[in-house]
Formats: C-alpha cells, sequence, structure tokens
C-alpha cells in the first residue's frame, strides 16, 4: 500500500492567487506525488465541501477552526507533509506537522519514492514516522 502525505499549501485569495489556482497547483502536486508513489491528501478540496455545506444551510459559513481541527485529524495520520507556499493556515499546518515529528518536503526532488518509505516501515519501524 502506498504511504500517505499531506498537501499543504495557500488555499484564499489573499495570498496574491486565487483560490481556483490555489487548488490547481495543489492537484498538480499531488499528482506529481502520486507519480512518485504515494496517496496524496489534498485539503484544498474541501472547499467543494465548505460550498455545498452552505448551500444546504443558507447563511452557515463552516468556521475556519473546523477546516483546520479536520485537517490536523488528517495530518497526524500521514506518513509525510508536501509544503508547497506559505499561508497562514499552511504555517500552522507546518507547525503541528513539526511538533509531531512528520517528515516535511518543500521540493519534489526531497521527496522519496513511497515503496522505499513503505520498505522501511516494513523493516521493523511499524507505524514510526520517518
Amino acid at each position: 500500500m502506498r504511504p500517505l502525505i499531506y498537501v499543504s499549501g495557500p488555499l484564499s485569495e489573499g495570498t496574491g492567487k486565487s483560490k481556483y489556482s490555489n487548488i490547481v497547483r495543489a492537484v498538480e502536486v499531488g499528482e506529481e506525488l502520486y507519480d512518485k508513489g504515494w496517496h496524496p491528501y489534498i485539503p484544498h478540496l474541501t472547499a467543494l465541501q465548505h460550498r455545498i455545506i452552505q448551500r444546504i444551510q443558507p447563511g452557515y459559513i463552516p468556521p475556519y477552526e473546523r477546516w483546520m481541527e479536520f485537517d490536523k485529524v488528517i495530518l497526524d495520520r500521514c506518513e509525510a507533509m508536501y509544503f508547497i507556499d506559505p499561508s497562514p493556515g499552511a504555517n500552522e499546518e507546518l507547525r503541528f506537522a513539526k511538533s509531531r515529528r512528520i517528515p516535511v518536503y518543500y521540493c519534489m526532488e526531497e521527496v522519496p519514492r513511497g515503496e522505499d518509505v513503505m520498505e522501511i516501515e516494513d523493516m521493523g519501524r511499524g507505524g514510526d514516522k520517518l
């Protein structure tokens, strides 16, 4: 089975790019990670969930804290994190990953092949993080 990697990066428009272009970038990174043997988790895609919630519950805006809490639950289960660019949310995810000793990668060349990560875990490290 492929290891799970969390894709962290800007989402909102306040980062100089549109929300859509930030989502596209995260999906592009996720595809590169998949090609390297990982299962990427792309939290940017919950933007669709956010929109649907607003449609089925008119007037309700899911709070930012809801999404950050959810993201940390998922991130805590990942073997690694890929950091695209800073933003308030991405920086919070980065601090969380470091506090949990989750390996963080900043460029694709640093990311090991997924099967190499799984081999290390299979050699007796169990569920330990790299």
